[in-house]
């Protein structure tokens, strides 16, 4: 039996910063995309399979119950930002193609894989369904990229060196 519930999953606001509506419609017309959100009937308004957002570990089940996330951040040509999201789909255990932002490379290197277009990312989703040892490969790094970087005990390290400055 498949484990997976979805193909390609997006969580994340329909909100007018960024590509994500526009690129998410793009892909979405080749390769359908389930969406979660807060304000999941602007998504179904624009004709997505959406459903209210899901949080803890609800979010961690779907997570590993895709086969793909896709990650949009809110400014993606600003260098060192990117979604939370990123480092919550990684230690869900989920395999991630986001679109890229200038820097990602340095903290994610080949844990996730990324995307600069609406066609390279319908080009990687549909790669990537079919090659699921692949997948699976690129699934694992992330997980433990995400456990070493993103864990609460790592987060909370980093605060500490913070506060003793």
């Amino acid at each position: 039996q498949e484990k997976y519930k979805h193909d390609v999953v997006f969580f994340g606001s329909c909100i007018p910063q960024g590509d994500r509506k526009e690129w998410l419609q793009t892909i979405n017309k080749e390769i359908p995309i389930k969406i979660y959100s807060w304000n999941y009937k602007e998504w179904q308004e624009m004709g997505f399979d959406a459903s209210p957002a899901i949080y803890g570990e609800k979010f961690n089940e779907m997570v590993a119950y895709t086969k793909i996330c896709l990650g949009f951040s809110v400014y993606p040509s600003c260098w060192g930002y990117w979604s939370n999201r990123t480092g919550k789909i990684l230690l869900a255990g989920g395999f991630l193609i986001q679109q890229y932002a200038p820097g990602m490379e340095q903290i994610f290197g080949d844990a996730i894989e990324y995307f600069s277009s609406p066609q390279e990312a319908i080009e990687k989703i549909t790669y990537y369904l079919w090659h699921d040892k692949e997948r699976e490969e690129v699934r694992g790094r992330g997980f433990v990229l995400g456990r070493k970087k993103f864990s609460s005990l790592q987060r909370a390290k980093e605060l500490m060196l913070l506060v003793e400055r």
